[in-house]
């Protein structure tokens, strides 16, 4: 009879130890994905900035380019303003958007200066009518910047 009692009291379960493995299990793996979910955005949040520098870098060649025009409409930059950046050598432009950093390359911007961004424009002629156009675009203040140059017939 001693051993029908026995083994009626054995509880089904899982140990003390079982349980604290399983815990320090679940908390290896847990770090661990916090750890690459934090990673990952950091690298997302730098790459979102790069890719905005190049868009900005992208947008002052646009306007310097071309195939765009000749310099006779409101999409290029005028013959005037590019002898303007040709004769004064390195023009630092800061500006906070889009729109801001276009309309003062162009030369059309009345507000106030910005602060985000740097662009620093320079236009050499390399030989008649072949000119070599190179911008540099710094985030001022998370320290970026993208570089690009092209050459341009004009």
């Amino acid at each position: 009879m001693n051993s029908n009692m026995s083994s009626k009291n054995k509880k089904k379960g899982f140990t003390l130890v079982e349980i604290m493995a399983a815990m320090a299990i679940f908390l290896i793996l847990s770090l661990s994905i916090g750890n690459l979910l934090t990673s990952s955005a950091k690298i997302e949040n730098k790459s979102n900035n790069r890719l905005e520098n190049i868009n900005y870098v992208k947008a002052v060649m646009d306007i310097f380019d071309v195939k765009r025009g000749d310099g006779t409409d409101n999409e290029t930059i005028s013959n005037d303003r590019f002898n303007y950046f040709l004769n004064n050598g390195v023009v630092t432009i800061s500006f906070d958007n889009m729109d801001e950093l276009e309309k003062k390359i162009l030369g059309t911007y009345t507000g106030t200066d910005g602060t985000t961004y740097s662009a620093i424009i320079k236009v050499s002629n390399k030989e008649s009518n072949i000119y070599k156009v190179e911008a540099t675009v710094k985030d001022n203040e998370k320290g970026n910047e993208v570089d690009k140059k092209i050459y341009i017939s004009r």
